[in-house]
C-alpha cells in the first residue's frame, strides 16, 4: 500500500523540479534572445513568444522522470544533468503542444492564449489581412519547430559521459519520431467513419505514453548506466501508466472545469475527440442523443451538459475509470520485477498514484 509520504515526496519533487528546470529555461532564453535579435527584430520576437509560451506553465512532469529515471540506478542525483535533460524534455513538450494547439485549433492552454493565437493576435495589430489566423499559426509551427531544435542542443549540452548523452540524445530523437506517428494517427482518425478502442489505445501509447513516460524514464535512466533489459522494465511501467495519463486526461477534458484545466468546459466535446470516452459513449445506450453533439464548435454550455450526463448515464465515465484503476495497477505490479534501487522503485510507486489523481 502506497504511504502518505510517499506521495508528499512526489509533490515536493515535482515542485522542486519544476523550479529549477523553468530557472534553467529562462536563463537559456535570454541567452537565445540575443542571438535571434542579431538576425531581425522578427526573429527575435518569435523566440520571444516561443519562450512564453514554455514558460506559461505546466508541472513540468516530464522534467521530473528523468530524475526519477536517474534515481533508480545513482546513488544521488545530479542536479546538473537532470535539470538540463529535463529542460530538453520540457522544450520536445512545448514543440508538440504548439503543433498540436494548431491541429485542433485550440485558443487556450493554461489559460492563456496557445501559440499561434498569440502570434495572429499580435500580427493582427500591425497587417491587416483576412488570412491572419493562417499566417499566426504558421509561426507557431515554426516556433514549434524551433522549440525542437533547442530540445537537441540542451540535451547534447548535458555534462555526463559522452556515450550516455548520445545515447540520452538518440532516445530523444526516437520518442519525437514515435510521437509523430501517434499525431499522425490523432489527425487521421477524424476521416475515419468508425474510431475502435484498438485504435484509441494505440493513439494514445504513441501520442501520450511514449514521451510523457516512457521517454523522460529512459533519458534520466541513460544518463544513470541503465542496461537495456532494465530499461525495458521500465518501459512496462511506463507505457500503461501513460495510456491511463491520457484517459485521466480525456476525463478532465470534459469534466474539468476551466479554472482547474485552462480550457474551456466541454473543449473536448466541440473538438469531438476521439477519446475512449466518446468512443463508448457512442457506443452505449445514449448514442443517438450523444453523436449530435460531439465535434460541434457551437455546442452551448446547456448541451456541454447533457453530453456529460449522457456519458455519465451511459457508464462511459465508468468504463473510463475502470481502465484507469486496471492500468495502474499493471503500471505499479511491473515495478515487483524491475532490478532498480528501493528509493527509486517507491518514488514511482508514488508518482503513479499521484499522476492519476491529479486534478490537472
Amino acid at each position: 500500500m502506497q504511504t502518505a509520504a510517499d506521495t508528499a515526496t512526489v509533490r515536493r519533487e515535482l515542485g522542486d523540479r519544476k523550479q529549477a528546470v523553468e530557472q534553467f529555461l529562462t536563463r537559456y532564453f535570454a541567452a537565445k534572445l540575443d542571438g535571434a535579435a542579431e538576425v531581425s527584430p522578427e526573429t527575435r520576437e518569435l523566440v520571444e513568444f516561443l519562450a512564453g509560451f514554455v514558460l506559461a506553465g505546466g508541472k513540468r512532469v516530464r522534467a521530473c522522470l528523468v530524475a526519477a529515471g536517474y534515481r533508480c540506478w545513482a546513488p544521488e542525483p545530479d542536479d546538473d544533468r537532470l535539470v538540463t535533460a529535463g529542460a530538453a524534455m520540457e522544450l520536445l513538450h512545448a514543440f508538440l503542444l504548439a503543433h498540436d494547439d494548431v491541429f485542433d485549433r485550440d485558443a487556450i492552454r493554461h489559460g492563456e492564449p496557445t501559440l499561434h493565437r498569440r502570434f495572429s493576435n499580435a500580427l493582427a495589430s500591425r497587417f491587416p489581412s483576412p488570412e491572419i489566423e493562417r499566417y499566426g499559426a504558421s509561426l507557431a509551427i515554426l516556433a514549434g519547430d524551433v522549440a525542437a531544435t533547442l530540445a537537441f542542443d540542451v540535451l547534447a549540452s548535458t555534462p555526463a559521459e559522452p556515450a550516455r548523452v548520445i545515447a540520452a540524445t538518440r532516445t530523444l530523437a526516437r520518442v519525437a519520431l514515435e510521437t509523430g506517428y501517434g499525431e499522425a494517427l490523432d489527425v487521421l482518425a477524424e476521416l475515419h467513419q468508425g474510431v475502435d478502442e484498438r485504435l484509441v489505445a494505440q493513439i494514445h501509447r504513441y501520442k501520450t505514453a511514449k514521451y510523457t513516460i516512457e521517454g523522460p524514464l529512459h533519458i534520466g535512466a541513460i544518463l544513470a548506466g541503465a542496461r537495456p533489459a532494465q530499461l525495458a522494465g521500465l518501459s512496462a511501467f511506463a507505457v500503461p501508466l501513460g495510456i491511463a495519463y491520457q484517459l485521466q486526461d480525456d476525463l478532465l477534458g470534459v469534466f474539468g472545469s476551466e479554472r482547474v484545466t485552462g480550457k474551456p468546459v466541454g473543449a473536448d466535446l466541440r473538438e469531438g475527440k476521439h477519446t475512449l470516452l466518446a468512443f463508448h459513449g457512442l457506443e452505449g445506450p445514449f448514442a443517438s442523443q450523444l453523436r449530435p453533439l460531439l465535434g460541434r464548435r457551437d455546442l452551448s454550455d446547456e448541451q456541454v451538459g447533457q453530453a456529460q450526463q449522457y456519458l455519465r448515464d451511459g457508464g462511459s465515465v465508468t468504463h473510463s475509470e475502470e481502465r484507469i484503476a486496471n492500468l495502474v495497477t499493471e503500471s505499479v505490479a511491473a515495478l515487483d520485477h524491475l532490478d532498480a534501487r528501493p528509493d527509486g522503485l517507491a518514488f514511482l510507486r508514488g508518482f503513479a498514484i499521484e499522476l492519476v489523481g491529479r486534478i490537472s
